[in-house]
């Protein structure tokens, strides 16, 4: 954010990020406590030369192991631009959705967005979405269909709930999405409010994260903390004392899938250091 022209995003403006930035270094500080061996960039920015800065910003910090892209799907050079940054092996993949002024559901009506997609799953990357909303999730069905051999992660899930007039259509689009082996879910962003059209009767975090469990299972479930964004409600330490306390009632095998081990297999990070390395070859292993 101190750059002369500023940033598109700086997360929100009662974290400390929001006037020096948020880098590497300063989250590995804060969540030494939770021993976290690796974490992976989203980028905020639409802005396509920020691709680039965050690359080389991420290659000097070991603790990051992956980045996802920002590039839209209906720019005229997008494969060019995919090429370029793909040949970087700490970029694993593109998000879009709802962000950005961009409507995944509207633009699959053009076939550059499924050429484009069908290109990132060439180059073996994953396509991440956000912000979760009815019409995303059943786009994420046709993309599915589209492109079988598409790793998809759908993030900061648990913070969508459906609306009453929503739910027959939730609970369809929900079905689809789990019969899907290349879908992945992240439980990301804490327990944010549910949005105001969810009505009176919406679950508690735990129940919501007991509702996903059930759909999903472990397998396809991934933690992201979401940070600086996540300080929005909930400082991050907090977030992981919640998913942690929630996880700890289930087995060993279970928390290192969630933790560590479907990460590996959905984005195929290369380990960069020591600790990473066995968290790699811990999941490999199943173990």
């Amino acid at each position: 954010p101190t750059r002369p022209q500023g940033v598109p995003y700086r997360g929100p403006e009662n974290a400390v990020t929001y006037g020096k930035g948020a880098f590497p270094d300063g989250y590995a500080r804060i969540v030494e406590p939770n021993h976290v061996a690796g974490a992976i960039a989203v980028e905020a920015s639409p802005w396509i030369e920020d691709n680039l800065w965050l690359l080389e910003t991420a290659a000097r910090h070991e603790i990051m192991v992956a980045v996802i892209g920002n590039i839209d799907l209906l720019a005229p050079d997008f494969g060019v631009l995919l090429t370029r940054f793909a040949r970087n092996s700490l970029f694993r993949g593109i998000r879009s959705g709802n962000l950005w002024g961009r409507d995944l559901a509207m633009s699959l009506s053009n076939p550059a967005v499924l050429d484009g997609l069908k290109q990132v799953a060439q180059a073996g990357l994953v396509f991440e979405t956000g912000n979760p909303r009815i019409d995303l999730l059943e786009a994420v069905v046709r993309i599915g269909d589209a492109i079988p051999s598409l790793t998809i992660i759908i993030d900061h899930f648990p913070r969508f709930y459906p609306s009453a007039a929503e739910r027959q259509r939730y609970d369809n689009v929900v079905s689809a999405l789990a019969a899907r082996p290349r879908v992945y879910i992240k439980i990301s962003g804490g327990p944010d409010p549910f949005p105001a059209n969810a009505g009176p009767h919406v679950p508690s975090f735990a129940q919501r994260l007991d509702e996903i469990l059930k759909s999903w299972g472990s397998d396809r479930l991934l933690f992201g903390s979401d940070w600086p964004n996540v300080e929005r409600t909930t400082p991050v330490l907090e977030e992981f004392a919640l998913i942690q306390g929630y996880f700890s009632k289930r087995s060993r095998a279970e928390q290192a899938a969630f933790y560590a081990g479907n990460a590996v297999q959905a984005y195929q990070w290369q380990p960069r250091n020591a600790a990473q390395r066995e968290l790699v070859s811990r999941s490999l292993s199943g173990s």
